[in-house]
């Protein structure tokens, strides 16, 4: 596994099949890749509106809200962790 899906499979899956963990992280992945273009959307309509400045402001801000401690803190370690617990990952992201 030369990915990094391989990584997050090797260190937060908690699955016995390493082919179906693989393909959860590929959805994780894929989940994000998919939520771009709708938030591209979203955010260029508002910076036509308000300004490149606020857009900015807005992007990062929500990016920092988003992967702050507490919020990634939510995932549970492996060893406390159900078979979820790659599809939790995209949780904080969004």
């Amino acid at each position: 596994m030369r990915f990094f899906a391989g990584y997050i499979v090797r260190n937060f899956s908690t699955s016995d099949d390493p082919k179906s963990a693989l393909i959860g992280a590929f959805v994780v992945f894929g989940t994000g890749f998919m939520a771009r273009p709708p938030g591209a959307m979203v955010i260029g309509l508002y910076g036509d509106r308000r300004g490149c400045v606020a857009a900015l402001t807005l992007s990062i801000g929500t990016k920092g809200a988003r992967t702050r401690p507490p919020t990634v803190g939510w995932i549970p370690d492996p060893d406390a962790a159900s078979s979820g617990l790659v599809q939790a990952m995209p949780i904080p992201r969004s």
